[in-house]
């Protein structure tokens, strides 16, 4: 995420940072005080990972950058919000929803039962769809690979509502994360937690030597996890390895 902040910047781009602390909120069993100190906690780790974040407190309009919670963002504007999220799940069919997220799991890496579904995880997508269409100024969105349901599902309410007033719709412009592979040879076998899933923020260097030692290495360039980390990262980062 901070390399393609950066490129964004680097664009001429300005940058809004939407912390989707209300939406972690209907998948775990957290405080919102908590999920707030994971913000946090995800801001210095951009810094420490080199994002152009401006220098002064957080959560105010920035140089370069700005850092807004949803959770401040929709109070602002609660008339607006909560009507368009109603709107999108009433005017979207369980089924399309259902299977965007099928889908989705499907291709994320560290899901073991990518055929199970649960109720919050059409709500939170509704959520998430009326954020995306409740924030105008915005052009471009770049949002992590697991939400691109939410994206298609604004998308879908997009086209269905300019269809209605015979009206050209706005796209919704999408850019998305790459995911990093995991570093097993059969990780659907393995635990989530297990500590050899991937490199994490806080391991020391030894720790990142001892998974990159034991990762999976296929013998090919295609799906090799240990070149995926180079080129998603020490390239853009570094320029040379």
């Amino acid at each position: 995420m901070a390399i393609n902040v950066n490129k964004l910047l680097e664009a001429g781009c300005k940058v809004k940072i939407f912390m989707a602390n209300w939406f972690a909120l209907t998948s775990y069993n957290v405080s919102l005080r908590k999920v707030i100190d994971v913000c946090s906690y995800n801001t210095e780790m951009w810094r420490t990972a080199r994002m152009r974040l401006d220098e002064g407190p957080i959560w105010i309009m920035g140089a370069e950058v700005e850092l807004v919670r949803s959770s401040d963002e929709i109070s602002r504007d609660l008339r607006r919000y909560w009507p368009l999220a109603l709107k999108v799940a009433r005017s979207t069919n369980l089924s399309e929803v259902t299977k965007c997220i099928l889908s989705s799991k499907d291709t994320r890496p560290y899901y073991d039962e990518p055929k199970s579904l649960f109720s919050h995880e059409v709500f939170t997508t509704c959520m998430h769809s009326a954020a995306i269409l409740s924030r105008d100024e915005a052009d471009v969105w770049l949002l992590d690979i697991g939400q691109r349901v939410s994206n298609k599902v604004a998308e879908l309410y997009r086209e269905r509502e300019a269809a209605m007033r015979e009206d050209p719709h706005r796209p919704v412009i999408a850019l998305f994360h790459g995911v990093l592979p995991s570093l097993l040879e059969y990780p659907e076998n393995e635990m989530f937690r297990d500590p050899r899933w991937a490199i994490y923020m806080e391991d020391t260097e030894w720790e990142v030597g001892r998974a990159m030692r034991k990762a999976f290495p296929p013998g090919t360039m295609e799906g090799n996890p240990c070149l995926e980390y180079i080129r998603q990262i020490i390239f853009p980062l570094f320029g040379r390895f």
